[in-house]
Formats: structure tokens, C-alpha cells, sequence
């Protein structure tokens, strides 16, 4: 799915996420196990080449975009926030949000791009229900969707693969009856 168009947030912006804007800060991040210990993506080593092919494969897909997270202060992106899953007959999509430059957690910045972009989606995209996934542990995310206006609906536990154990997930939802304000 293609967009030119850019999201506002206070220090920063978003805009879709190109090949061209692949960095070794953005690999390495998505390599660190403290960001990418709720992703699923941690199982396999990213490189260059798998970066790329998720960038692109994102732009020909006709239900999910990919955002990039720029701070003002930054020429490179520091995250990524991700809608998926769109469905025009259900009027919904899933959402997902990483900020792997560190330097930039506990700052609100997740919480404000989770805004423009769940904004973004009942708006253009005229979804009436955005619905995001955490892992119970990962209390910032959690918190992050919970200050962007979502509502945790339930607690659901299942076993995957990668974690043997039960795993726990909070879902998060934002309606057009809760979408967030900017």
C-alpha cells in the first residue's frame, strides 16, 4: 500500500518507511535482544537483505503500510509503527509499533505515533476498529496504547512456539467511539 502522506507529532514525524531508508542503526536495533524481545522477528538474525525485503514487500502489499518514526532531532528514522491485517469488509486493522533507538523510550513518542497513525486509519482508511497485541510483560508498550486512547478488552493466553509456556497477551483496542484524540 502506498501514501505520501506525512504525520505530524510533536518533535517528529512519520511518513511510509522506503528502501532507501535502511540504516545499520535500524538492523542493529532490530538485532538487539532489549528491543526486540516482544517481536517476533527475534527468532532470525535481520540483515540488510531481510530489512529490504520486509520494506518492500510492505509497499506492494495491499493491506499493511509501514511507517517510519522520525524525531526532529534525527536524520535517520528511530521506529517503526506498522498497520496490517486492513480489511475493508470487517473495517479493521491491526497495528504494531517498534522504537528501537533507546535514546528515544519513556519519551512518549510511541504514544504519540500509535495516535496519528490509529487517526490516520479511521480516517482515510475508514476502519472502525484498530486492534493491537502485546505480551503481558511488555508493560510499555501496553502503556504506550493505553495513554493513545486504546482500551485493553482481555487478557488471552496460548502456547506458540517460540515461548513453550503459556504466553499472555493484552489486547488493546481503539473504535471510532474511542479513537484517540491528537
Amino acid at each position: 500500500m502506498l501514501t505520501e502522506d506525512r504525520l505530524t507529532i510533536t518533535n517528529g514525524y512519520l511518513r511510509q518507511l522506503m528502501p532507501s531508508d535502511i540504516h545499520l542503526d535500524y538492523i542493529e536495533g532490530l538485532n538487539n535482544p532489549k528491543v526486540n524481545s516482544f517481536l517476533e522477528l527475534r527468532h532470525v538474525t535481520q540483515t540488510f537483505e531481510t530489512v529490504e525485503s520486509f520494506v518492500a514487500e510492505n509497499l506492494v502489499s495491499t493491506d499493511s503500510l509501514l511507517w517510519g518514526v522520525w524525531a526532529s532531532s534525527q536524520t535517520n528514522h528511530i521506529g517503526t509503527i506498522r498497520i496490517h491485517n486492513i480489511s475493508k469488509g470487517t473495517k479493521s486493522c491491526f497495528i504494531g509499533i517498534c522504537i528501537f533507538d533507546s535514546r528515544f523510550w519513556g519519551q512518549g513518542i510511541a504514544t504519540m505515533a500509535i495516535k496519528a497513525v490509529t487517526n490516520w486509519a479511521h480516517t482515510i482508511l475508514k476502519v472502525s476498529r484498530v486492534e493491537a497485541h502485546a505480551y503481558l510483560e511488555n508493560i510499555a508498550s501496553i502503556r504506550a496504547f493505553e495513554n493513545a486512547g486504546f482500551l485493553r478488552t482481555q487478557d488471552s493466553y496460548k502456547a506458540v512456539i517460540s515461548r513453550p509456556n503459556s504466553v499472555r497477551h493484552a489486547v488493546l483496542i481503539a473504535d471510532s467511539a474511542t479513537k484517540p484524540k491528537t
